[in-house]
């Protein structure tokens, strides 16, 4: 990928110790993150995985549970949801 350097606005003064804007070879905006800040970003989204991965046995008997009553009450709606958005 060609990269053109450009320079950020005092405005987006608070990006530069973090990013690097600058526009690929088509001129669409690119950012490049520094290292420590990926690492820092992919702490803080997978620092609950594992906590989740645990708790996951547990909501999924809740759902089948919550599954088994008749017609449409509150939980069973809600176990729909939620079974839905955690296998697809």
């Amino acid at each position: 990928m060609k990269w053109r350097s450009s320079l950020p606005s005092k405005s987006q003064a608070y990006v530069i110790s973090t990013t690097a804007p600058g526009h690929d070879a088509k001129g669409r905006k690119q950012y490049r993150y520094h290292p420590l800040c990926i690492t820092c970003r992919d702490e803080v989204k997978y620092s609950n995985l594992v906590e989740f991965a645990r708790a996951l046995p547990s909501l999924r008997k809740r759902i089948e549970k919550d599954m088994k009553f008749r017609g449409l009450p509150r939980e069973r709606v809600l176990a729909s949801v939620v079974c839905c958005s955690i296998t697809h």
